[in-house]
């Protein structure tokens, strides 16, 4: 059995859209609604834990990123998420779905968007995720 969720037409707006990318010793989830309306901007930054890589990109850090996100969802009604990726898999994005899991987050779809610098035009093997 698969662990897709199908939603209603009338459900759609219990629907979030959240995107994940991380750019240097930073973590950015930035969370919008089914309208892809801006809603939060959540970084690694503003857990005050610290202010260094180590710090920054630790599991006990992302917990409170995600707990700050569940309260976002909760105040703003929204039941599910489409997770956007704009990155390879890493370390980060296993410990953000463990983080998903534990406090019952639950996700509809991911979606990756990775920008290829080059394409089958050139004649090259496309990149891999």
């Amino acid at each position: 059995m698969s662990n897709i969720i199908k939603l209603k037409k009338k459900d759609k707006r219990f629907v979030g859209s959240l995107f994940f990318f991380k750019r240097y010793s930073n973590i950015f989830l930035i969370l919008s609604n089914y309208k892809r309306k801006h809603i939060i901007t959540l970084t690694s930054g503003n857990c005050k834990l610290g202010k260094n890589k180590k710090k920054k990109i630790s599991p006990f850090n992302m917990l409170n990123i995600v707990v700050s996100l569940k309260n976002a969802l909760l105040k703003n009604n929204i039941k599910y998420l489409n997770l956007y990726l704009k990155q390879h898999f890493s370390r980060h994005f296993f410990n953000l779905r463990k983080m998903f899991k534990l406090n019952e987050i639950k996700i509809d779809k991911y979606i990756f968007l990775l920008y290829k610098s080059y394409g089958l035009s050139k004649k090259r093997k496309v990149r891999r995720i």
